[in-house]
C-alpha cells in the first residue's frame, strides 16, 4: 500500500462529488486472486480526493501498489421532469473513458500526490439532489 492523491478537473474546473475508484490489475499489482482490494475516495470542492482501501474490515490510507484500472463516478444527482414525470440525472456528465475503466495508473511504492483526471464532458442543469433525496417536481418546475 502507499499514499495515493490527486484531483479531478472537468473542462478545466475542479469537481466535488466525484468517486474515484483504483480497481488493482491481477499480475500487473502487489494483489492475487484471493487478495482483491480496491481503493476509493471522493473529491471536495477543490477537486482533491485522498485514496482509502478496505483491508479486512478496517479502513487503510493509499491504495496498492502497482497497475490499477481506475473509474470516476458522479455521485451528485439532478433532478428534471421527463414525459411529466419527475426524474434524476448525474450532475455531470463525465466521459465514457472515465466510466468503462479504460484509464489506468501506476500506483509507485513512494506514493503519489500527482493522480490527477483532467476530463472534458458538461454539466447537467436542473435542482441538484443529496444522494437518495426524493426529487421535488414543484421545486424542478419551480412553483
Amino acid at each position: 500500500m502507499a499514499p495515493v492523491a490527486g484531483t479531478v478537473t472537468l473542462n478545466g474546473k475542479p469537481v466535488d462529488g466525484i468517486k474515484v475508484i483504483f480497481e488493482p490489475i491481477v499480475g500487473e499489482s502487489d494483489v492475487t486472486d484471493e487478495e482483491y482490494y480496491t481503493s476509493f475516495g471522493v473529491t471536495d470542492e477543490a477537486g482533491h480526493f485522498d485514496l482509502q482501501t478496505e483491508v479486512k474490515n478496517e479502513l487503510r490510507p493509499g491504495a496498492v501498489v502497482g497497475n490499477s484500472a481506475v473509474r470516476l463516478v458522479c455521485t451528485k444527482r439532478v433532478g428534471y421532469i421527463n414525459r411529466g414525470l419527475a426524474d434524476s440525472r448525474a450532475l455531470y456528465d463525465l466521459p465514457k473513458s472515465a466510466r468503462d475503466k479504460s484509464m489506468k495508473f501506476t500506483v509507485e511504492t513512494s506514493g503519489s500526490t500527482a493522480a490527477n483526471f483532467d476530463l472534458v464532458g458538461k454539466t447537467n442543469s436542473g435542482k441538484q439532489q443529496e444522494n437518495n433525496e426524493s426529487i421535488d417536481e414543484g421545486a424542478v418546475l419551480g412553483y
